[in-house]
């Protein structure tokens, strides 16, 4: 039997037939209840989006298996980047096939506050409408690319109205074996194109029990609206937490008109992109090297308020970072391990019980002399029941912050904590 490989735009023509840790209760709290949420406000998707990658950060620093996402064996000076976006992306289209009580906890987990079945629908109505009209943009020429696609293994018979739904938020569907080798590739083959060849894989082997796999794929690439100077460029110490410098690839702008923000112990400042819906806010300390926690104290920074123009220059590692990680144990932690084990918490999908085993992200992120370029893939699996002068000069040779936001609908693209940047 042909596989059923369901494009958004056929689906809708026509008929249908038989058709997605570590952290304790203390240090949660710290995350979500912090002096940051009077600066970042009570709701919306830029304050969502600023908890949810605060609380993945600090998790995967504190992870020892999956903390050091470049290979170090000592955790100290870990570097963690995520992508709160496409995680929300692919959750937010998962809400449509989730019961009421599994779209409260998908709203919980999502970096959302506690309020009202009817407010917490509206957020993931909003934030899947963000999206969609992404995924209808991406076919012209923009630094953002927003992608999902949505596989079931037949053995799951997916509810046709779910599949429309699905379809008509900007899903690609799929409808086939996934247990079988040639699937995998298949879907793996749309996670490579999907992100410019960056991320070639996101599925290594589905268990026989898989029963459904939802997936975002997001690609992002633009140039510095003030760029860095390629001749500039040059090795350079780059101080980390434990004492011990590594030598980067150190590139410098010239004096110009930047963002910048400062108190006592930290300076920040926002570079703009060519695309003025997007930018980027990078945060260190002055003087002595900090660690990940130690910047919860500027963590609202990162949305961009409180930033004011100053002339200056600014001093940033070439970077390209790699991660993968499983997020689910941060989510659990947010509240999703509530719901996501009731037998009817995908009750919308099909009326086989579905319970979400795995949230796998995986990231490639380039920054250089020219711009950023960068590309997040995020797989939901489920198994089946069985004091500021004229000129300012901001060098990041400690670790550092940052994030990477869109202006026009809050979401954060990439969102990262650096203690010591890929050797020179």
């Amino acid at each position: 039997m042909k596989p059923m490989w369901v494009q958004r735009r056929w689906l809708l023509k026509g008929g249908f037939t038989a058709l997605l840790g570590l952290i304790g209760g203390s240090s949660l709290a710290d995350v979500l209840v912090t002096d940051n949420d009077a600066i970042m406000g009570d709701d919306g998707v830029l304050a969502a989006q600023m908890r949810l990658g605060g609380l993945l950060i600090r998790h995967l620093a504190g992870h020892k298996e999956i903390g050091a996402v470049d290979g170090a064996k000592d955790n100290t000076n870990a570097n963690v980047v995520v992508s709160p976006a496409s995680l929300a992306a692919i959750l937010s289209l998962v809400d449509l096939g989730a019961s009421p009580a599994m779209r409260r906890a998908i709203h919980r987990a999502l970096g959302f506050k506690r309020t009202a079945r009817h407010k917490a629908e509206k957020d993931l109505r909003e934030m899947r409408r963000s999206v969609s009209g992404i995924i209808a943009q991406s076919r012209k020429d923009g630094p953002l690319v927003l992608a999902n696609l949505v596989a079931f293994d037949r053995a799951v018979d997916p509810k046709p109205l779910a599949m429309y739904g699905l379809s008509g938020a900007g899903a690609d569907v799929l409808v086939d074996h996934l247990a079988d080798a040639k699937v995998v590739d298949r879907i793996n083959g749309w996670v490579k194109q999907k992100t410019h060849d960056l991320i070639p894989t996101i599925i290594s082997e589905a268990p026989e029990t898989l029963g459904l796999v939802a997936i975002n794929a997001l690609y992002f690439k633009d140039k510095w609206q003030t760029p860095f100077r390629p001749s500039s460029t040059q090795a350079q110490p780059f101080q980390t937490t434990s004492g011990k410098p590594v030598e980067v690839q150190m590139m410098h702008s010239k004096v110009a008109p930047f963002r910048f923000r400062q108190d006592d112990r930290f300076v920040a400042a926002e570079l703009g992109y060519q695309n003025k819906n997007f930018r980027l806010v990078v945060a260190t300390t002055k003087s002595v090297p900090a660690p990940a926690p130690e910047f919860a104290a500027v963590a609202g920074w990162l949305n961009g308020q409180g930033f004011e123009a100053r002339d200056g220059e600014i001093a940033l590692p070439k970077l390209t970072l790699s991660a993968a990680g499983e997020l689910l144990p941060a989510l659990d932690a947010l509240g999703l391990a509530a719901e996501r084990h009731s037998p009817d918490a995908l009750e919308g999908f099909s009326d086989e019980p579905l319970t979400i085993s795995r949230i796998l992200q995986k990231i490639e992120l380039r920054v250089s002399e020219e711009g950023t370029e960068g590309a997040a893939a995020t797989a939901v699996m489920t198994t089946r029941g069985i004091g500021i002068s004229d000129h300012i000069r901001m060098v990041v040779d400690k670790p550092f912050v940052f994030a990477l936001r869109d202006e026009k609908t809050g979401l954060i693209l990439f969102m990262g904590y650096v203690g010591a940047p890929p050797r020179a």
